[in-house]
């Protein structure tokens, strides 16, 4: 499942993972950016895997005593594809009769410039 996220998310760092790397996955739940505070109710929801951003230590362990398999895979690398799908869903969904402007500024700022 990391590679896949990694190879969907175009990432250019490898995701940190939280669990058993072999545990079968049926139920996953993602939060774009820093997820951390969805913690419960991915629980609560009784999903496998969950897929965020930004996992504090505290949490890792939390997740990893409850059994949850997690994956990080970076605020930016969580968020970077949300604009665009956003910005497309408003467009279908407004029927071309809104003007959808959406940001081309698409910048990790911790990167190098």
């Amino acid at each position: 499942a990391a590679e896949r996220v990694e190879e969907v998310l175009e990432l250019t760092e490898d995701v940190r993972i939280v669990g058993n790397r072999k545990k079968s996955v049926q139920t996953v739940a993602v939060c774009t950016g820093a997820g951390d505070d969805s913690i419960d109710a991915v629980l609560k929801n009784n999903c496998d895997l969950f897929i965020t951003g930004d996992i504090r230590h505290h949490d890792a362990q939390k997740a990893r005593e409850l059994g949850l398999a997690l994956i990080d895979a970076g605020h930016y690398g969580t968020e970077k594809i949300f604009a665009r799908n956003f910005a497309d869903n408003l467009r279908k969904l407004c029927d071309e009769q809104v003007e959808i402007i959406e940001s081309k500024v698409i910048v990790d700022p911790f990167s190098d410039m």
